[in-house]
């Protein structure tokens, strides 16, 4: 797979001129600070939106955080990307908590060519389809299974299974 790369160019947001707005709006979608995933999304996110404000920001203009959430993603959770998308005019997304809210993320950033990055989900089908504009940092449920039972294995002086 990595043989063979996906391009993106950016979304049509790219044709706009950076100097001519007051901030660039980055999307959070993630739990507030009382879910402890939430918490340090929200926590890193606010960290690097003022690392990149403290370099500048972008052509000198400053990000701003926005950040949206809903308990029940498929349903409100759903409304509350949109709103992400179109009506704060986010230039990307961050989040979400695990693979269920992702996936609303990913339905929503599919068709407004926004890039998504999931700093913490691990659902495997999120990248599946290869949206050249969708990022899962985190290795797969399946990559960590197989690291954490080698690392079992190992500490029990067994090299494979049954051995």
């Amino acid at each position: 797979m990595l043989d063979d790369p996906v391009r993106f160019t950016g979304p049509e947001r790219e044709a706009v001129d950076p100097s001519s707005l007051e901030t660039i709006a980055i999307g959070l979608f993630a739990p507030d600070l009382t879910d402890p995933v939430g918490r340090a999304l929200c926590e890193g996110t606010e960290l690097a939106v003022e690392e990149a404000n403290a370099e500048g920001g972008l052509a000198g203009v400053p990000f701003r955080l926005v950040r949206r959430w809903a308990d029940d993603p498929w349903n409100a959770g759903s409304r509350e990307m949109v709103r992400l998308a179109y009506r704060d005019r986010v230039w990307a997304v961050i989040g979400s908590r695990d693979g269920q809210s992702t996936h609303v993320a990913q339905q929503v950033v599919t068709k407004a060519r926004l890039p998504l990055v999931s700093p913490v989900a691990a659902d495997p089908s999120l990248t599946h389809v290869r949206i050249p504009w969708i990022f899962r940092l985190c290795p797969d449920d399946a990559a960590q299974a197989r690291v954490l039972v080698l690392q079992g294995l190992r500490a029990r002086g067994r090299t494979a299974w049954g051995c």
